[in-house]
């Protein structure tokens, strides 16, 4: 299910956004008003946009990933080189890229070499003194470079090498994801040297993109300042220079509250609208809806650890049931289309020959008389953090697919 968004004329992380009518100039503050809290303002330690909406204003990654496609940039990194067998990617770095700094830290030197180490080497080695810190929880690396690495090396001040124990065609791209931003090592270091609590390095997060993070009250704000020596404006990433002095997100997790605080002129731009209210919207004088298609996949999945489902049968019961068509309506209420690629269209590797399974209680029955399968209801699990590309309610603990029609049950709804 391909989501449809609302673009921003403040570059974020891939996200949904309402612009307000009247743009804005610089040494002028901008507000956003966003959907949640992150739940680390290093996405090091993430999986969640709002910790990503963070550290695409701060840091850097060593590759990018072009505005409105899938195209891969340079970075921090300026080049690299695959080896013929896949197993060596060797980065040249960029240089002359200037820390950002805080009131407990000034830098001493540019980014270089040690930097990228330390990132990647801090998640890696399980043994190393800063794994720990924040939690020591890696989700994205874990699922997707941990695998095929085998380790990150230093050979000069400006080059590294990532070995890897077997081809990985999508390291590049991976590398790409707020997750993956390059972290300060010479930080780290002058904490230690102080004897500072480790935990400020992440609370008090610095980097070497167009904003420097100012303020974060939980549930509250998170400010940002312009950092005037940022590399990109010069150097081959000008879209993402800041265009203001000032940003500011908001934290409403409300989007009918979002929406108020614009009609009121207490933002610039409210993310993440109700599909329902977006026809009231468009006809709101004074508010601009820009839409675009995003690369968000939303999607059930079972787990296979569990008995029954790990029979395929009957998951393809299960799938054959399900009116997709009328799924997505209603929880996207016409602001997402049904898909059968995990890869949404526009981008690279999007397979438009696959076609969306279309429900078939027929063939669901034949499967479910075959293994006897009695469902009444099928618990899900959904994200404990607020997340407004899956459009549910935060208070709502747990959702269920309830089955009807009697048994040999007649289709699927999802039930609250």
């Amino acid at each position: 299910m391909n989501r449809f968004a609302i673009a921003a004329a403040v570059l974020l992380a891939p996200a949904l956004v309402l612009l307000g009518a009247h743009g804005a100039a610089a040494d002028t503050l901008v507000v956003f008003l966003t959907e949640a809290s992150p739940d680390a303002l290093n996405a090091n330690l993430s999986t969640a946009n709002a910790s990503f909406d963070v550290s695409e204003q701060v840091a850097d990654r060593l590759v990018e990933m072009e505005i409105g496609g899938s195209m891969l940039k340079t970075g921090l990194a300026e080049s690299w080189h695959i080896s013929p067998d896949g197993l060596r990617y060797t980065f040249h770095l960029r240089h002359g890229v200037k820390w950002q700094s805080n009131a407990a830290f000034k830098p001493g030197r540019d980014f270089n070499a040690d930097d990228v180490v330390f990132t990647f080497q801090r998640i890696l080695d399980r043994a190393h003194p800063w794994n720990k810190v924040g939690g020591g929880n890696y989700p994205m690396f874990a699922a997707l470079i941990e695998p095929p690495l085998k380790a990150v090396t230093k050979i000069d001040d400006y080059t590294v090498a990532f070995e890897l124990k077997r081809p990985h065609a999508p390291l590049l791209a991976t590398l790409s994801v707020q997750s993956f931003s390059i972290t300060s090592a010479e930080y780290a270091a002058a904490i230690d040297k102080a004897g500072g609590s480790r935990e400020a390095y992440d609370l008090n997060p610095i980097g070497t993109g167009p904003f420097e993070l100012v303020q974060y009250q939980k549930d509250s704000l998170i400010r940002f300042r312009a950092f005037p020596d940022f590399w990109g404006a010069k150097n081959g990433q000008p879209e993402r220079a800041a265009k203001v002095d000032q940003l500011g997100f908001s934290i409403t997790p409300d989007a009918s509250a979002r929406f108020a605080r614009l009609r009121a002129n207490e933002c610039q731009v409210a993310r993440y609208p109700n599909p329902s209210d977006l026809d009231f919207m468009r006809a709101t004088p004074g508010v601009v809806v820009q839409e675009a298609t995003i690369a968000s996949v939303g999607y059930l999945s079972f787990k296979t650890d569990k008995k029954s489902f790990d029979d395929r049968r009957v998951r393809e019961a299960l799938a054959s049931a399900i009116d997709l068509d009328s799924l997505v309506n209603a929880v996207w209420l016409g602001t997402s289309t049904p898909t059968a690629s995990m890869v949404s269209p526009g981008m690279f590797g999007h397979a438009e020959a696959l076609k969306p399974r279309h429900q078939d209680i027929a063939r669901a029955k034949l499967y479910q008389q075959a293994q006897q399968i009695i469902f009444d209801e099928v618990p899900m699990m959904l994200f404990a953090d607020s997340r407004a590309y899956v459009p549910v309610r935060s208070n709502v603990k747990g959702f269920k697919l309830h089955f009807f029609g009697g048994q040999p049950f007649g289709g699927v709804s999802i039930a609250q």
